[in-house]
């Protein structure tokens, strides 16, 4: 997994099937909603 700077840096270079599939695949609550929020980040970001 790359650094999140890197990730908010481009956000047509991050594989964000990839975010998803962490959001939806982590047990840890806490870790769900950041890859959860992080991918929403990235979906916005790309419809600028």
């Amino acid at each position: 997994m790359k650094k999140i700077e890197q990730l908010l840096a481009d956000p047509w270079a991050v594989d964000i099937q990839d975010i998803w599939e962490q959001a939806a695949q982590n047990r840890d609550p806490d870790k769900c909603k950041l890859f959860d929020a992080l991918h929403t980040y990235l979906l916005d970001k790309r419809q600028e």
